[in-house]
């Protein structure tokens, strides 16, 4: 296991990490697998304790030379990390876009389809309306980053890509909650016509949180565009 760990306690967390190889059968370590409930695990997510684990220094990535640069890899990986979430985000967004416009046009309330009353209408071209513009944001993201070069693209894009992560979380959690109210009671059951939906509802933190929670991301793009104009 890859692990991010302190090795100097004089600096700041930010200068004093470096990452690490871990032999995950050394004596000292135990794992507990996190969960959402039976449908919804978050794969590859457990709780880790580290009691007295010894690791060479030969193990730190890259080399001694890497000592306490940790968190700059980390920070230029995370770029990638929240645009992959943000693509799962989105298309899971587009999931529930989907099932909700075939479910509305299928379901009868009050002697018409669902997809006939005016709430339900505004509530689709919303949901639509959003997850396109999240969409086109991340096309325009990817074109950047298969332009540029790496060294530009990490020193550019990093306030782009935490906006990015913030904006499509929240368009997930906003789609994920409209269907539940289209589907009704049908949202909560995953062994009905909300398959589809139960699951997506359940794991929207699984998502939103990971590689920075929104608040956190429309904090550090404030932050690293200030950054940014100091420098220019």
């Amino acid at each position: 296991m890859v692990l991010a760990c302190r090795t100097d306690f004089s600096v700041h967390a930010g200068v004093g990490t470096s990452l690490i190889i871990v032999d995950m059968s050394l004596p000292g370590i135990s794992i507990r697998k996190i969960g959402l409930g039976e449908h919804a695990v978050i794969a590859g997510t457990s709780y880790l304790e580290f009691e007295d684990v010894r690791v060479p220094a030969e193990n730190i990535i890259g080399g001694r030379a890497n000592l306490n640069l940790g968190f700059r890899h980390l920070m230029h990986n995370l770029n990638h990390e929240r645009l992959y979430i943000a693509s799962v985000c989105n298309r899971f967004s587009r999931i529930c876009v989907e099932e909700s416009f075939k479910y509305a046009v299928k379901r009868k309330t009050f002697g018409k389809r669902l997809a006939d009353h005016d709430v339900i209408k505004a509530s689709l071209a919303r949901m639509a309306t959003r997850v396109e513009q999240t969409h086109a944001w991340i096309e325009s993201i990817v074109y950047q980053l298969t332009t540029m070069s790496r060294a530009e693209a990490n020193d550019k894009l990093g306030d782009i890509l935490c906006g990015l992560k913030a904006e499509v979380g929240n368009v997930y959690e906003y789609c994920a909650r409209e269907t539940t109210h289209i589907f009704g009671g049908n949202s909560l059951d995953s062994r009905s016509v909300g398959r589809r939906i139960q699951p997506l509802a359940a794991a929207t933190k699984g998502y939103v949180i990971p590689a920075g929670a929104t608040l956190i991301m429309e904090q550090q793009m404030t932050k690293l565009a200030m950054k940014w104009h100091a420098k220019l």
